[in-house]
């Protein structure tokens, strides 16, 4: 290799006279990977080659370029071939690591320009390695006594500085928090401002009073670690604003203050969104909001010809036409002029009108419409609020189902910011169409969707003699056409 660039395995064995390797790690800003931070002087570390400022490629052999951490603290900790004592590194310097990654060359251990290097023995120190070439059977070795677990794991932090281990106490005060932050439909989004500083690390800028972020225990100047459970100290500003975005309506945020900050870094403990003393805390739900979307549910009736709507459509979505009086539609919270956002609980507003009714029809004799009306449409829209079936504040409203008690009264009028009494329909019979023999092929709860345009031209033609609505517009028969 015609270079002065090689990497360096670091076969590093403690001494019984001195306390732990002697080295400590940490993970610098903008870079991936972990590197190595102070090597004390006179050290098992240094002795092995060690030098600050080197970036671990392998430990034990093992690479360690996708591991946090945690899970490299794990490693240096299992040892090195079962013996606690030892630990074999693989690291590259600047220069080296620079070099490397330029001509896109992977670092291995087995490279023929790899430098080995081990910590000498002590006079009087016993090596545990076996003996190259040999067979070693080690099942009659007595094994190593566990560690004693921490008495009171909630209230100490155990900080590890690559095998030097201590148990700092932790003040009730400090934790990460995870602020789940849901929008509030009367309040115009989350509430709050990001901002990045020369580092590229992610802060919590103004966050507004009585808002979503206030309410989920969001403070300014809390530093962020994880959005919507993914690590974010590595990404751009940009990145970080896209996440919050794809979380919708909703987002989830760990944070720490700058007194917790402090303390995990000088005890070199990774913040994760599963340590055990993370707070929990989520926007509340806020009652009594003026706009709400509306779930109807609707259920055809044996003695009413269909569910009693229309359909219509323009380039701005999918509509409620006309309502029928006494109608399973109006008894279930339809209005003329609403939105529909889903049919059956799926997303319809990219999809034309056959499609729309063909959901409508799959329903059978009922269907689950989430609407909005005009008011509630524009604030949605104007808020960036997506609308969907499952968030808060959705009104859930029915028309009873055949034989259940109930189903001819109206219910109350659920527009936005106006709730009223229900009022009973009047007794007397429905009577807009005479009822048709059971054994007509044209009955099914209503007007006969399955037929085709054609055949219900030939239909409507064979009527005309004897239809006492023969004279009616085409506009007219065009409604019935609609309607469900």
């Amino acid at each position: 290799m015609a270079n002065d660039y090689h990497p360096r395995l670091c076969h590093i064995r403690k001494w019984p006279d001195f306390q732990g390797y002697g080295f400590n790690l940490h993970a610098e800003k903008g870079r991936a990977g972990q590197y190595i931070g102070k090597v004390d002087d006179d050290s098992p570390a240094q002795a092995g080659g060690l030098r600050e400022g080197d970036r671990i490629v392998e430990i034990n052999n093992v690479n360690i370029g996708n591991e946090n951490h945690q899970q490299v603290v794990s490693r240096i900790k299992a040892g090195y071939e079962g013996i606690l004592d030892e630990v074999a590194l693989l690291v590259v310097d600047p220069e080296a690591d620079k070099y490397f990654k330029e001509e896109k060359i992977v670092v291995r251990n087995d490279m023929a320009e790899v430098v080995r290097m081990e910590t000498p023995p002590r006079p009087g120190q016993q090596d545990h390695r076996p003996e190259e070439n040999s067979i070693e059977n080690h099942e009659h070795e007595q094994e190593p006594e566990p560690e004693p677990e921490p008495e009171e794991p909630e209230e100490h932090v155990k900080a590890e500085y690559n095998n030097k281990v201590e148990t700092t106490p932790r003040q009730s005060n400090i934790y990460p928090r995870l602020c789940h932050i849901i929008k509030w439909p009367d309040f115009n989004g989350y509430g709050f401002n990001l901002h990045a500083d020369k580092e590229n690390r992610q802060f919590i800028g103004q966050v507004d009073d009585d808002s979503p972020a206030e309410a989920a225990g969001l403070k300014m100047g809390d530093r962020i670690i994880e959005v919507n459970g993914v690590n974010i100290e590595e990404e751009s500003h940009k990145e970080v604003i896209q996440r919050v975005k794809d979380g919708g309506n909703e987002t989830r945020f760990l944070v720490v203050d700058k007194e917790a900050d402090q303390y995990y870094k000088n005890n070199g403990i990774q913040v994760r969104g599963d340590l055990p003393e993370v707070k929990y805390i989520a926007t509340p739900n806020k009652e009594n909001s003026p706009f709400f979307p509306r779930l109807c549910h609707i259920c055809k009736w044996p003695e009413f010809q269909g569910y009693g709507f229309n359909l219509h459509s323009d380039k701005s979505g999918q509509f409620i036409g006309k309502i029928d009086d006494g109608s399973p539609a109006e008894v279930a919270g339809l209005r003329e002029g609403d939105r529909i956002i889903e049919v059956n609980g799926v997303n319809i507003e990219s999809e034309n009108n056959q499609q729309v009714i063909a959901r409508i029809k799959e329903g059978g004799d009922e269907t689950k419409l989430l609407v909005v009306d005009k008011a509630a449409d524009n604030y949605y829209k104007s808020n960036n609020i997506i609308v969907k079936g499952d968030m808060t504040g959705v009104k859930h409203l029915t028309s009873a189902k055949k034989g259940t008690p109930g189903h001819d009264e109206k219910p109350g009028k659920h527009l936005n910011g106006e709730t009223r009494q229900s009022e009973p329909v009047k007794s007397t019979p429905v009577t807009k169409e005479a009822p048709r023999p059971t054994s007509s092929p044209d009955t099914n709860g209503g007007l006969n969707l399955n037929l085709s345009a054609k055949e219900m031209r030939e239909r409507l033609a064979q009527r005309k003699k004897k239809d006492v609505k023969s004279n009616m517009d085409f506009r007219s028969k065009y409604e019935i056409f609609q309607k469900m």
